[in-house]
């Protein structure tokens, strides 16, 4: 009965040491994922600016009543909100 309960509790450690081994693998591995998807979400409103910015530029609005390419602040801001919700999806 003693040996039993020994080699009970060995294999409750043992248990225990292997998933606080898979806790610190899924720790670095969530780190490494959301630094993933952090560049991902930064780079989609970098280029949903540039692309805010050309659409301003190229297209734009000569009369001016046009609310989001009438002012280059305004297509840049709404390129970027586009380029975020981008990056969040991919």
């Amino acid at each position: 009965m003693a040996a039993s309960l020994w080699l009970m509790e060995k294999s409750m450690f043992f248990l225990l040491d292997i998933f606080e081994d898979l806790h610190i693998i899924n720790t670095e591995y969530s780190k490494y994922y959301m630094k993933k998807e952090k560049v991902k979400v930064i780079i989609g409103v970098i280029v949903g600016g540039i692309l805010g910015y050309l659409l301003y530029r190229f297209v734009g609005c000569k009369t001016g009543t046009c609310i989001i390419t009438s002012k280059p602040w305004s297509s840049i801001l709404y390129g970027m909100l586009l380029g975020l919700l981008f990056g969040l999806k991919w």
